[in-house]
């Protein structure tokens, strides 16, 4: 599957490439910089960087901002995530809007939904 994406945007398939989106997509909380470096242990800083600009350029992955953080989404894998304002923690949330094609007459073509709130943790602190 991986491989197929990266052909129909026209990237070169490589196995650093192919970790990367594997890891955007199977990740249970958002995919930020600091979550797919945790999980990209066997590259360095630059070279993650540097895929994510060419997966974003290529349209393959759309960055969006999900409080403090910048998140990873692969197009056609729209997520949406309840964010901690004290520890960042984030966890999938379902959006009502996922299965509209229209609100209020308008045709939706796209929407960024930011949710923050404390989580129960950091409220016990």
């Amino acid at each position: 599957m991986i491989e197929e994406l990266l052909k129909k945007y026209n990237l070169k398939v490589t196995d650093k490439r192919i970790n990367i989106l594997n890891t955007i997509i199977n990740l249970n909380e958002a995919a930020s910089i600091k979550n797919i470096l945790s999980n990209c242990k066997d590259m360095d800083k630059t070279t993650v960087y540097r895929n994510l600009e060419a997966l974003e350029e290529s349209g393959l992955l759309t960055k969006e901002i999900s409080g403090s953080d910048i998140i990873y989404l692969v197009n056609g894998h729209h997520k949406h995530h309840l964010t901690c304002t004290k520890c960042h923690e984030s966890i999938e949330i379902d959006c009502p809007f996922d299965n509209q094609d229209k609100l209020n007459g308008y045709t939706i073509t796209n929407h960024y939904l930011n949710i923050e709130g404390v989580c129960n943790k950091c409220q016990k602190k």
